[in-house]
């Protein structure tokens, strides 16, 4: 572990910024520092998550009132509304400028594209609490090639790579254009709180309740490391943009930094 910071109350969310010089330099050039963009936008009901898509021109955001809602991020406007599935949404991610994954307190993961048609990709009996998508593309082993000791690989594109974690523990990797599944460890009991890939889409992190960072190897399933025995069950977790850094918030209100390992490419 690198180091801990000490917060007097929870911490539920984070992200890791890139140099110092470089958001510093940002915010020197920015005479609307500080200043709200735009109030609050409305719901009906409490929010529970919020994402920007790729080009930083839309947010979309959800909750209790389950439905996804789109905002023009330069004006302000709503641009509308996709959903119309019936359950609370817990996470949403954009896939690509105009496609939105949700999961949903149903246990199911639902894609929405432009025309709000959906595709339901995953289906549970337990919540859904966390997604993530994939930053760059990725190798994979074919499915019939995993048990050979040099197995064949495929690439995936940045975006088709989605792991979703759950409550009870389920965490499950899959390839949304073939709907393939290559990995999903359990981890009994656990209340799977947040999942995050590292820059370079190699290594995954997840963690929730056991006090607990779990790291696996992307394109093998194998467990690379597990930072244990932290003084608090954790909310979120984030890489650092060089991949070297993982963070994490815990409920106890500080925020441990470890050193991540690197994996290879296989």
């Amino acid at each position: 572990m690198i180091e801990s910071a000490n917060f007097p109350f929870i911490v539920s969310s984070l992200r890791l910024s890139g140099s110092s010089t470089t958001q510093e330099s940002k915010l020197t050039e920015n005479d609307k520092r500080g200043e709200t963009i735009f109030p609050g936008l409305p719901h009906t009901h409490d929010v529970r998550t919020v994402a920007f898509s790729p080009d930083s021109q839309t947010l979309a955001s959800a909750g209790r009132d389950k439905l996804i809602r789109l905002w023009s991020v330069p004006e302000g406007t709503t641009l509308g509304t996709r959903g119309g599935s019936g359950s609370v949404i817990r996470a949403i991610k954009f896939l690509s400028s105009d496609r939105i994954v949700e999961g949903n307190v149903d246990g199911d993961v639902v894609v929405w594209s432009p025309d709000n048609s959906s595709e339901r990709v995953q289906s549970s009996t337990d919540e859904v609490h966390c997604l993530a998508v994939s930053p760059v593309a990725i190798k994979r082993p074919h499915v019939a090639s995993r048990t050979i000791e040099k197995p064949e690989v495929t690439n995936v594109a940045a975006g088709d790579v989605l792991v979703s974690g759950r409550k009870f523990g389920s965490i499950k990797l899959m390839e949304l254009s073939t709907r393939s599944t290559w990995m999903e460890p359990i981890l009994p009991g656990v209340d799977i709180r947040t999942v995050a890939f590292a820059p370079d889409g190699r290594t995954l992190a997840a963690a929730g309740d056991d006090r607990k960072v779990h790291l696996w190897h992307v394109a093998t399933g194998e467990e690379l490391l597990t930072f244990s025995e932290l003084p608090a069950p954790v909310n979120q977790i984030a890489f650092s943009p060089k991949g070297d850094c993982l963070a994490t918030a815990l409920h106890d209100g500080t925020i441990p930094l470890w050193h991540a390992p690197v994996a290879k490419s296989r």
